[in-house]
């Protein structure tokens, strides 16, 4: 820990405040005071001309709060000048009281009070929502907000998720999301898994290919109606193929669709299981809420067991800064 390069310790200020100095490989003390600094000029170099912003989802989630610090710490080299946030309510809190939550988490100390006001902005809207519920205004807010990039992180991970439940949170509202990147002339991204294969494996010698997953004889149109209506014939696919559960099953079908669409700008990311950082905003990272697999990888850590066994194989797990970056 004493010994980090300027890279990590320039993405690490809340670490480096609670230890005051550190020193890098050379040997030079590095006070946090001067490195804040230093990061608060290179914050503050925005180009007023270049007014793009980037669209995000899922913001509150694990990988999304990540994706919105990437976005906020490096929106010069990205050539952005603020973020919109997609949030609705939840029981009693207000779209406003959680993001005002969400920029209060130590991984955003970089960013001074005013700074998180002027660049973060946040639309109400709701996922499972035709069109995401946003009112006249909202949509009128986007449109003006030059959005370059649309990230669509918000989705359901719950493996015992119904069809039609699975279908309308991980397809309905990317296909809303890629029309309204559309509208507004953006990049579309979508996050989607590597487990989009069914019962198919790769290896380190002979990986699996960066394409579809061939349905055969089926239509992904039909599937996903399937899955919102009868489920017939999304649970024969789903059984056919080796699907282990609706959420593989779902994101596989929201990528042939996705990529039905021709005129759409669409970029579609596959990470295996998400894990806990590896440099940023601090090793370690694990979110706000751990899942069952970060959870035990902090209980390992803390007291070394035997907690799982993946035999001979490799664990697919990816530290979640890798795929924020």
């Amino acid at each position: 820990v004493w010994c980090r390069e300027r890279t990590y310790c320039s993405e690490s200020s809340s670490l480096i405040k609670h230890l005051n100095i550190l020193k890098n490989s050379k040997g030079t003390t590095l006070h946090y005071k001067e490195l804040n600094e230093a990061n608060k000029s290179n914050l503050n170099q925005v180009d007023e001309s270049e007014q793009k912003r980037a669209f995000l989802t899922g913001a509150t989630g694990f990988v999304g709060s990540l994706i919105l610090r990437d976005l906020l710490f490096h929106k010069n080299k990205l050539g952005i000048n603020g973020v919109v946030l997609l949030l609705r309510k939840k029981r009693f809190k207000s779209i406003e009281h959680r993001v005002d939550n969400l920029l209060g988490h130590a991984m955003f100390n970089f960013l001074s009070d005013d700074e998180k006001k002027k660049l973060v902005s946040v639309v109400e809207g709701d996922i499972t929502k035709s069109d995401f519920g946003l009112t006249p205004s909202a949509k009128i807010f986007l449109n003006e907000a030059q959005i370059s990039h649309a990230i669509h992180c918000a989705a359901s991970v719950k493996f015992n998720q119904s069809f039609e439940g699975a279908a309308t949170i991980n397809i309905s509202s990317a296909l809303v999301m890629q029309r309204l990147a559309k509208t507004l002339g953006a990049r579309f991204i979508y996050i989607s898994t590597a487990f989009v294969h069914g019962n198919m494996t790769g290896s380190m010698d002979c990986p699996m290919q960066e394409v579809l997953f061939p349905l055969g004889k089926y239509s992904a149109k039909d599937i996903y109606e399937s899955m919102m209506g009868t489920q017939s014939l999304s649970s024969m696919v789903l059984n056919e193929f080796g699907f282990p559960n609706t959420y593989t099953l779902s994101k596989c079908i929201c990528e042939h669709l996705l990529l039905q669409d021709f005129s759409s700008d669409v970029v579609i990311v596959r990470p295996c299981i998400v894990g806990p950082a590896w440099r940023t905003p601090w090793e370690g990272w694990a979110g706000q809420s751990p899942s069952t697999l970060v959870a035990g990888a902090c209980l390992f850590l803390k007291n070394p067991t035997t907690v799982w066994s993946f035999g001979n194989t490799y664990a697919p797990v990816i530290p979640v800064d890798i795929v924020s970056k």
